[in-house]
């Protein structure tokens, strides 16, 4: 019937009803461990990596154009952290909640990038359902009336709370 993260985009919104933004996720960016550059601004002119498939919403687009930057594709996250390695792109952006020494598993090497502490935005996620759903508005709004029930009454946040101890234990 529905999915859930999706973070918004003209193209699924002619196809998808969004409900309120459920929760937002920091968005930070990410160099390769030996790059030379140590701030955010360092990067402006740069290469951007972002994976295919990925939407490029009005928060990305504003970093892209505040800092001047390219766009590179990779085949997915994994691959622009690989790209960042390489120096094919200068920078990536990730969810914040992540950390480098995660990815050590994934690469096979030590700390492959540095993620800068600032967040650049926080990103709205949403739940969705296809337009073409039956009843596809009766559903949503269904389900807004019981995620407004759910912060109203404390349980979204002990529940984001319970999300946030899961991470870091990771």
């Amino acid at each position: 019937m529905g999915a859930f993260p999706y973070i918004a985009s003209k193209q699924r919104s002619e196809k998808f009803l969004y409900s309120l933004p459920i929760n937002f996720v920091p968005v930070r960016l990410f160099v390769a461990s030996d790059s030379a550059f140590n701030r955010i601004e360092d990067i402006h002119g740069k290469r951007l990596c972002i994976p295919h498939g990925y939407s490029i919403g009005k928060a990305e687009q504003t970093v892209i154009d505040q800092f001047a930057m390219k766009i590179n594709r990779a085949k997915d996250g994994i691959g622009c952290v690989g790209q960042v390695q390489r120096g094919w792109s200068d920078a990536g952006l990730t969810n914040g909640y992540i950390q480098a020494i995660k990815l050590r598993h994934q690469t096979e090497t030590e700390d492959p990038i540095r993620i800068f502490p600032q967040a650049l935005y926080s990103e709205p996620l949403y739940f969705l359902i296809s337009k073409s759903y039956p009843d596809a508005q009766l559903w949503m709004d269904r389900f807004n009336q019981a995620f407004v029930q759910l912060a109203e009454n404390g349980q979204k946040q002990q529940i984001d709370q319970l999300f946030l101890a899961a991470l870091s234990k990771q």
